[in-house]
């Protein structure tokens, strides 16, 4: 009898154990929920603040390309090239 109430103990003291380290394991995987979902929204933000760089810069390079077309066009005509 003894000896069951001893292992009964032994038990309990375990159970302790892994229910504390499964809480414990519980709160880190909230915590690196929340970690994911932070990471997630950055990198949604950064996507389209880069996505809005690549847009402006194919605009300025339309800009840059238009003037020197123009200006080859019209060199071109006034040396007698047309």
């Amino acid at each position: 009898m003894q000896r069951l109430e001893e292992m009964n103990r032994e038990l309990e003291e375990s159970n302790r154990k892994i229910r504390s380290e499964m809480e414990s394991g519980h709160e880190e995987m909230e915590k690196m929920a929340d970690e994911y979902e932070k990471m997630k929204k950055v990198i949604g933000v950064t996507d389209h603040f880069t996505d809005d760089l690549h847009k402006q810069n194919a605009q300025l390079k339309i800009q840059v390309r238009v003037p020197c077309c123009i200006l080859f066009r019209v060199s071109s005509f006034t040396h007698g090239s047309h």
